[in-house]
Parts: structure tokens; sequence; C-alpha cells
């Protein structure tokens, strides 16, 4: 299905705008806690739509830790 609209801009803040938790959630009128589970939820969605097609050297790419 890929990202709704709310993780999909705090995809964007934190990855392209280089914003952290503090600065999108004021953005966003959020909880710091809110973003960070809004990113996770982003981010484990996002595995899921591209698993197919995100490979290395013919291996998956693993997980990235969690910031």
């Amino acid at each position: 299905e890929g990202l709704n609209e709310r993780q999909r801009l705090a995809v964007v803040l934190n990855k392209f705008e280089d914003m952290n938790y503090a600065e999108i959630a004021e953005v966003m009128g959020l909880t710091t806690k809110a973003v960070k589970s809004l990113l996770c939820r982003a981010r484990t969605n996002l595995r899921a739509v591209l698993k197919d097609y995100i490979y290395m050297d013919g291996q998956a790419v693993p997980e990235a830790p969690e910031e």
C-alpha cells in the first residue's frame, strides 16, 4: 500500500529536510514519541513494499537500525 500522508510527510521532513524528531513533532503537532512511532511504521511499510526490489550484490538489504 505504501505510506499514508502523515507517514510520507514525516519521512520527507526527517530524510530530506534533515529535521530531528522534536522538530518534526513541532511542525506536525505531535509528541516526539508519536513521531518515533510514525517513522517506525513508515519504515516498516516501505520495507514491505520494497522488499522484492531492494538487493545489494544479490542479497536483500538488511534492516536499517532505528535512530
